[in-house]
């Protein structure tokens, strides 16, 4: 945050404002609110460059309304950042497991005989007139029951309308390598891999620049459906009982965080395969310290394992001097593989340059099944 405001009012960084919201529910995980910061309010970060910062409480939530409303004004009429700071409380805790009331008993014993922010609106409107008890009932019964057949109406929801050329190109004739057995490329292979680990249970994380569709309209494993923008992701409807998923990352155009971020997740997630695809094999160059400091040497500095899998599209058959190389011989330099001997399984890394769709589709599975 402290790193985007100092960005915000320098020249060719500047957006025109932006409204921040910061929800101060007065606890930090096991640090009381007053513990977590050196400042005063968790919004004073803002005073560096001269931001505005209002402060509402979210019990009302007509004032929250009136506060969104006045900072909303402020950023389109100046053009300047603004803070909200709602002030605010969680009954429950970080998490599952987690029972705030272990370090922070007092100020929960006053959270414990407070009712919820909606029921002590909905005495309020009843008090004013504005609306019966009845009708209240009535309101949150229908929304419930809206909720419900939403939720219901997603496990029979199908695309009808894929766009004509991939359904040729890609679905009929994949189908028909399927039924043929013969002929499998690249991207059917991949699929395979992918289907195969999603049923039995493994999650499977593809990230990159647009990776759903493959930046070579090879990969296609989300749909869109061509009337209304809606996406749908075929294996994840291998069968009714499925409790592995596919999850495609279109990231933005950075290689740097992105990789980083994906390599966090491969630590987190062993049992996922986590992919991430530089859009052409030179594109790895602007994450070369994320490689260089983490993926290459994490298990050695910090006995940190990662699953990840880099795939670099072209060796040296690219699209002109900007993709012509993904420079194998700089991750040959970072293996610690011998030269003399057999290598064990304490390597750090494998580079492979796989020559057929069944070496790939293996070398997917091996990298979770290991």
């Amino acid at each position: 945050m402290q790193e985007t405001l100092g960005l915000s009012n320098v020249p060719h960084f500047i957006i025109g404002g932006a409204v921040h919201i910061s929800i101060n529910n007065q606890v930090g995980y096991t640090t009381p609110g007053e513990r977590s910061r050196s400042s005063m309010y968790c919004t004073d970060i803002a005073k560096m460059c001269g931001m505005p910062v209002i402060h509402v409480n979210g019990d009302h939530p007509e004032a929250v309304v009136r506060a969104t409303q006045i900072a909303v004004s402020y950023q389109r009429k100046f053009r300047r950042d603004v803070f909200i700071d709602l002030v605010c409380w969680r009954r429950w805790g970080h998490n599952e497991l987690d029972n705030p009331r272990f370090t922070n008993p007092s100020m929960y014993s006053i959270i414990d005989a407070r009712r919820s922010v909606p029921d002590i609106y909905a005495d309020t409107l009843v008090t004013e007139g504005v609306l019966t008890e009845e009708e209240i009932k009535k309101s949150s019964e229908d929304h419930v029951a809206f909720l419900t057949e939403q939720y219901k109406l997603v496990d029979s929801y199908i695309p009808k309308n894929v766009n004509k050329h991939v359904k040729k190109s890609h679905i009929d004739a994949r189908l028909r390598k399927l039924t043929e057995g013969e002929n499998l490329d690249w991207a059917a292979a991949e699929a395979l891999a992918m289907a195969s680990l999603l049923n039995q249970g493994y999650n499977v994380r593809i990230s990159g620049q647009d990776v759903g569709r493959g930046t070579f309209s090879q990969r296609h494993c989300m749909l869109v459906d061509q009337t209304n923008d809606e996406i749908y992701i075929p294996l994840n409807h291998i069968r009714e009982d499925q409790t592995g998923y596919l999850e495609v990352v279109n990231s933005i155009l950075s290689e740097e965080a992105v990789l980083g971020f994906e390599y966090g997740v491969s630590v987190e997630s062993p049992n996922t395969l986590c992919i991430w695809e530089a859009q052409f094999g030179d594109f790895y160059n602007g994450a070369q310290i994320m490689i260089d400091t983490f993926v290459s040497c994490g298990e050695a500095k910090w006995l940190t394992q990662s699953g990840l899998t880099m795939v670099l599209p072209h060796g040296y058959d690219g699209a002109g001097p900007e993709h012509s190389s993904c420079h194998i011989e700089r991750f040959l330099q970072n293996c610690d593989s011998s030269e003399t001997s057999p290598d064990g399984d304490d390597v750090n890394w494998g580079i492979v340059c796989p020559t057929t769709p069944a070496q790939y589709f293996h070398l997917l599975r091996k990298q979770v099944r290991l």
